[in-house]
Formats: structure tokens, sequence, C-alpha cells
């Protein structure tokens, strides 16, 4: 009975060290979606400033 009992938690202990040094794919999913969404927010901004400067070089061809 005790042989079970140091048995079970020897393995505790190595499956809880094995859990740390495991890679985390949630926090790599989080890390890679922040930096797709950033890439996109850059994209955005810069399509705008464009469309901005040819509204503007309309608005003075028209006038």
């Amino acid at each position: 009975m005790e042989a079970l009992i140091i048995l079970l938690f020897s393995l505790a202990i190595i499956i809880l060290m094995i859990s740390f040094f495991k890679q985390d794919k949630i926090a790599r999913l989080e890390e890679d979606l922040e930096q797709m969404t950033l890439t996109y927010m850059q994209d955005i901004y810069q399509l705008k400033k464009k469309v901005k400067i040819l509204e503007e070089g309309f608005v003075i061809q028209v006038s």
C-alpha cells in the first residue's frame, strides 16, 4: 500500500514537471492573433491614408 502511494505521488510530480516544460499552445495562438491584428490595423490605416489622398485629389480636380 505504501509503495502504491509513493508511486502515485512520484507520478504526480513527474506529470506536474512535464506540464511546466510543455509549450503552451494557447499562448502562442494569442501571440499570433495579436501580431495578425496589428498587421491588419496597419494595413487599414495605410489604406485610409491613401483613400484620403485620392479623395482630396478628386475634390481638387472637380473644383
